[in-house]
């Protein structure tokens, strides 16, 4: 994890006690004030018996816009204590590395400065800890569309939403099919320092749209059989931005997801040539093919979502290919 300068607003109460709290909640921002400080409100509202429990970090992300006077609000008025880091390297992943680093929770819980924050959440989650003493927990995320969806739009790009929901009955997680998001998920600190933080080859960077750094740790946990937990009673809403309603935004978002699928599957790969996995290779000669067929198919009348999804299809796996000729996530 890079070190940086940590700016703490509020005095750290713990200071002369050996008191910690059970959850720091972590949100990273960049730019974004209006939604974090309508977020940082939900989570003052947060209805919890023992404000102790929680601590909240705020990690500014080396924004350019009010962010850092809407943080110091939040600190003097929040019935929670509150810690304001500032990083000035740029990413998501260096962001909540630097949360880590300040973290003094036994557990840190992850949102964004997007999220529709219910009064329970933090309720549930205590309670979960408290009743399943896991090693990862997560709940469901839901989608808040205050416009049309976009025409182009399709049930199977749910996830590019970070939209998620395995049922309403909580269970163990066994399987990759059932990761969690960077949303809405909690770990214990002490396995995420063991882990060394998240990846700086990962996460959003500025304008890059990379992701899949919090996924990265979903994978480690399985395949350490760590105790991963899903419930649902403890749901965060996506604020959707205007630009994510666009075809160029999710066009960008839907292809550059290509090098983050090669990364990971670099990582978990158990076949390999020079260095490198080969299922992704055989994935995107196939899906190039497949792709380019549908899209043939899809030039009929009235097909033109289908036209729309195939046509990414071939862009994200085409850059999927090169990126594997390069040698790009190599492990």
């Amino acid at each position: 994890m890079a070190d940086s300068e940590i700016v703490l607003i509020e005095e750290d109460i713990d200071s002369g006690s050996a008191m910690k709290p059970l959850i720091s909640v972590v949100i990273c921002t960049y730019n974004n004030c209006d939604s974090l400080s309508l977020t940082l409100s939900e989570i003052s509202s947060c209805l919890i018996e023992d404000a102790d429990l929680i601590e909240v970090i705020v990690v500014d992300n080396n924004s350019s816009d009010s962010t850092a006077r809407i943080i110091e609000e939040f600190s003097r008025n929040s019935p929670f204590r509150v810690r304001h880091c500032f990083q000035s390297e740029q990413g998501l992943s260096a962001a909540r590395n630097m949360a880590l680093s300040a973290a003094k929770g036994l557990y840190l819980l992850f949102t964004d400065d997007d999220a529709d924050i219910q009064s329970n959440w933090l309720s549930e989650f205590v309670l979960a800890i408290s009743e399943n003493a896991p090693d990862a927990l997560f709940s469901r995320i839901y989608v808040i569309w205050d416009k049309p969806k976009p025409w182009w739009y399709l049930e199977r790009y749910g996830a590019f939403f970070v939209q998620l929901n395995y049922g309403d009955e909580a269970f163990l997680i066994n399987s990759r099919e059932y990761e969690f998001f960077g949303k809405n998920f909690c770990c214990r600190r002490d396995i995420l320092m063991q882990y060394g933080g998240f990846s700086d080859q990962l996460g959003r960077k500025g304008e890059s749209l990379l992701a899949g750094e919090e996924t990265l740790i979903f994978y480690r946990l399985l395949q350490d059989k760590r105790k991963i937990l899903y419930f649902p009673s403890a749901p965060v809403g996506h604020r959707l931005k205007d630009v994510e309603y666009t075809e160029e935004f999710f066009r960008k978002k839907y292809v550059e997801g290509a090098a983050s699928a090669l990364y990971l599957m670099n990582v978990i790969a158990r076949r390999r040539i020079f260095g490198r996995a080969i299922y992704p290779l055989s994935l995107s000669i196939r899906s190039v093919v497949m792709g380019s067929l549908g899209l043939l198919v899809s030039l009929r009348p009235g097909r033109s979502r289908q036209k729309f999804y195939n046509k990414l299809q071939v862009m994200r796996n085409w850059k999927m290919l090169r990126l594997w000729i390069i040698g790009w996530g190599r492990q």
